[in-house]
């Protein structure tokens, strides 16, 4: 009989985390890391050589994949900013408005932890 694995989901992501074991990762840390005001929300990139995305086929006389080069990074505030991202700022807000329903319901937070 296998031994259970326990997973953290994340409520605004659903990536999923090990929450025990000797690959678990640190939850506290991990729902932590963004920094809201200096992370980037949205990161524009271009792919360098390689395949075309998606079709498994080369480019005619094509380099070997060179990964990604960064064109920009956007934090949520320079985002806002453009209004290009404006449905997925909206979406993120719902969700983050629905999380803190849930959590002030179950007594976990309170408005002025806000």
């Amino acid at each position: 009989m296998s031994k259970p694995i326990e997973r953290i989901v994340c409520p605004l992501c659903m990536h999923n985390y090990i929450a025990s074991g000797k690959n678990k990762h640190n939850m506290a840390d991990r729902f932590g890391f963004f920094k809201v005001d200096k992370n980037h929300f949205v990161l524009i990139e271009e792919a360098i050589g390689g395949k075309i995305s998606g079709t498994g086929k080369g480019y005619r006389g094509s380099a070997r994949g060179g990964g990604f080069k960064v064109i920009e990074r956007l934090t949520i505030e320079d985002a806002f900013n453009t209004h290009n991202y404006d449905d997925i700022i909206n979406a993120l807000k719902n969700q983050v408005v629905s999380l803190a329903r849930e959590l002030i319901r179950l007594g976990i937070l309170k408005k002025s932890d806000i």
